[in-house]
């Protein structure tokens, strides 16, 4: 005690009261307030076993430690300081981040240690005693990146009471009467134990920090600075960041949460594409869809024809941002790209679910309208869009704009095209062959006498005698089946016949009706000269 005008009134304390008055002998009484934590119900965040809420300010044996009350836990102050704490979104050693902005994009993810990492690099308090305790004295560099930030000038400041011996490195403080010295308390050991119950815990006696969630330092009062890979006013939220294959840095996409730091977590469930297309589930059963890779930005397809690793991010224009984080992409039939979940995106020649069923098109010029014997519009559109003319059951798209025209071989002794690889029918040899033997011709009818054909009808040009035809490109391969071979009657195959069967009928009349006309002029001479006798 110091003597006053009265009496000896007014206390020593051989600290600094830095964010406080000294109350009693070495007793700093510290400045704290309420918390201004609360929930969404208006309700303190941070409470006592009472309900009001937890005090926040500054602690300590010299009111230098803020106190932080959403932090994690107090760390006691230890001889050899195992406790460290970051912040400031630096790396820290011993929690080196897992994500891709160490290099290239695509898994593995190593963490590149730069040159002289020590167990002090990313450091920023420390409970080796020295960390918000202005006793100690000044160390002689403003160098952040190693060390205890917190016991550089501007975080920390130096009192003016100094002294390496006894007001540094710090670990229990004795204050009050000297015939009456106790451990001074700096931690309310306040514990939740559901969300409306709290209790207060042991006492925990000694010097300390506040130390927030994973690795964060508390470093003015209900104030966490966090570690690399971690956020929020209490560093409980992971930061998730992945370098795409642009160089941009991106959390979890598609709807993927950040489970860890640098861990996203995709959104996948079950894929019900084989309702709708049963042999899916033949040949993948419980297949999981939805997105997957480190960023969550390759869509699964449980009908794609592989996943490629080497896919490159916009190789094609098909695939969107697909693959953004360069991690290959999940590839579709015949050029497609899966997109979104069971969901494939196809070249212009190819469309389906699985990008396997061929476009056919046409543009309708003056000689197929004239052809098509029409100048509706819409009947127009209809054949351009499927000039196979599938509908009508004249042909099939088995290529991109490439048909495959019906021929009826039942009906033509022809069995060119089927229409079913299953069909029961006979090959093509053997029906052939049967047909030779019963006399049928196996080519295509021409009509010997040209005569004109409809617009609508052709002349067989493959060995097709009765189905369609239409219009060919360079390679002699279908491009629309909108043509009618032409299959005759029998008076139209057997015209020739006919005609010189006639020809020859008539002259055969026209001699016996010469010779029975010569044969009667006799008789009826003789007659006329037998009267005359």
């Amino acid at each position: 005690w110091r003597p006053s005008v009265v009496d000896c009134e007014v206390p020593l304390c051989a600290q600094d009261c830095n964010h406080g008055n000294c109350t009693a002998p070495d007793v700093c009484t510290c400045e704290t307030w309420e918390s201004d934590w609360y929930d969404l119900r208006g309700r303190p965040l941070y409470r006592t076993p009472d309900g009001d809420p937890q005090l926040t300010g500054y602690t300590g044996y010299d009111c230098n430690t803020p106190i932080c009350t959403q932090a994690d836990r107090f760390y006691l102050n230890t001889r050899d300081g195992e406790i460290r704490l970051g912040g400031f979104d630096d790396e820290l050693y011993g929690s080196e981040p897992s994500n891709n902005l160490q290099g290239a994009p695509g898994p593995p993810y190593e963490f590149i240690l730069p040159a002289g990492w020590n167990p002090e690099s990313g450091q920023y308090s420390r409970n080796d005693g020295r960390s918000w305790q202005s006793g100690c004295p000044e160390i002689l560099t403003n160098d952040t990146t190693t060390g205890s930030y917190t016991e550089y000038v501007g975080l920390s400041e130096i009192g003016d009471r100094v002294s390496l011996s006894h007001l540094c490195n710090v670990l229990q403080w004795y204050q009050g009467e000297f015939d009456d010295r106790e451990i001074r308390v700096n931690f309310n050991n306040y514990i939740q134990l559901d969300s409306e119950t709290w209790v207060e815990g042991i006492i925990l006696p000694g010097e300390g920090i506040y130390g927030c969630a994973n690795r964060g330092s508390c470093i003015a009062p209900d104030n966490c600075s966090c570690a690399d890979g971690w956020s929020g006013f209490d560093c409980n939220n992971p930061d998730c960041r992945h370098r795409n294959a642009e160089g941009d840095i991106v959390g979890c996409l598609n709807g993927g949460t950040c489970e860890n730091t640098d861990s996203c977590v995709c959104v996948q469930y079950e894929s019900t594409l084989w309702e709708e297309y049963p042999v899916l589930r033949r040949e993948h059963p419980d297949f999981i869809t939805g997105f997957n890779g480190s960023d969550c930005s390759i869509p699964m397809c449980v009908q794609a024809k592989e996943f490629d690793s080497e896919c490159t991010y916009k190789e094609s224009p098909l695939m969107g941002e697909v693959g953004s984080g360069g991690e290959g992409c999940f590839r579709c039939h015949n050029g497609g790209y899966c997109t979104a979940p069971d969901t494939c995106t196809c070249p212009p020649q190819w469309t389906g679910y699985d990008c396997q069923t061929p476009v056919c098109t046409i543009k309708a010029d003056r000689n197929l309208i004239l052809q098509l014997q029409t100048f509706d519009v819409d009947r127009i559109h209809d054949f351009e869009v499927d000039p196979c003319q599938t509908a009508e059951g004249h042909g099939n798209c088995t290529n991109p704009n490439v048909c495959t025209c019906y021929c009826d071989k039942e009906r033509s002794g022809y069995s060119y095209i089927s229409e079913r690889e299953e069909d029961d029918l006979l090959s093509k040899t053997e029906f052939k062959q049967e047909k030779d033997e019963r006399g049928y011709e196996q080519s295509p009818w021409q009509d010997p006498l040209g005569r004109t054909l409809a617009l609508n009808e052709i002349y067989g040009t493959k060995d097709c005698r009765r189905g369609y035809e239409g219009r060919q490109n360079s390679l002699g391969l279908f491009e629309s089946c909108h043509l009618t071979i032409k299959f005759p009657t029998t008076v139209e195959r057997y015209s020739v016949e006919i005609i010189l069967g006639s020809t020859g009928a008539f002259i055969l009349f026209c001699v016996i009706y010469c010779l029975v006309r010569r044969r009667l002029n006799i008789l009826r001479h003789k007659a006329k000269i037998a009267r005359r006798r």
